[in-house]
């Protein structure tokens, strides 16, 4: 999805919450919460229906790190996965939040699906990625959730996320010279993304930190 916390609209979410929650003082809650959590800077979008103003008079935005967001996150979507297992009945489906993935042998058919699941997120006020959208043979290796996926062998971490640990460890390691930061804090964030990276084929990119110094 393009921006998918960001552009969460909350009068939707408020909508399917209340089909699958009866009791009053929790969805009071619920809604609480949700009114509680716009972004601030997220870009105006326009959908099928909208006039000039309607981005600006519609609350969007779930911040990612909350624990409500992650689990509303998944709701939001559920009625996405219902049309693509039971509608268009995809062979293969896989879906993490708002990264999800649809196999199939006939390449028309994978063209029509996404067409069809662009014009089902319009009713949700969402808009698949422009770029990240993709269809591509399997034999090439499917890109999700960090790692680029091969069928026959274990899969590679994509080289952003590679980026992203290297630009982060450079800031920490900088406030540990500071003094801002402490060697063990700086260690704990090392040794998660590494836990993170095990899952994948990763012998070799430890051996070029090791010798470059991040090791």
């Amino acid at each position: 999805m393009r921006k998918y916390f960001e552009s969460i609209d909350h009068a939707i979410l408020e909508q399917k919450l209340a089909r699958i929650i009866r009791c009053r003082p929790t969805l009071e809650l619920c809604r609480r919460i949700v009114a509680s959590s716009e972004a601030p800077d997220v870009q105006p979008a326009w959908f099928p229906g909208d006039d000039l103003f309607t981005p600006a008079e519609r609350a969007r935005g779930l911040p990612i790190g909350n624990l409500t967001s992650q689990l509303w996150a998944n709701l939001y979507l559920d009625r996405l996965d219902h049309v693509i297992r039971e509608q268009l009945r995809v062979p293969g489906y896989v879906r993490y939040t708002d990264d999800f993935i649809l196999w199939a042998d006939d390449k028309a058919f994978l063209h029509a699906c996404r067409e069809r699941i662009g014009e089902e997120l319009e009713r949700d006020r969402l808009a698949l990625h422009p770029v990240k959208t993709c269809l591509l043979p399997v034999r090439c290796g499917v890109p999700f959730l960090g790692f680029r996926f091969f069928p026959e062998r274990a899969p590679r971490l994509l080289g952003e996320c590679k980026r992203r640990f290297e630009r982060r460890m450079r800031r920490k390691m900088a406030g540990v010279r500071a003094g801002e930061e402490t060697m063990a804090h700086a260690r704990l964030s090392a040794e998660g993304w590494k836990a993170f990276a095990d899952y994948g084929n990763v012998v070799g990119l430890y051996r070029l930190y090791r010798a470059t110094g991040f090791g």
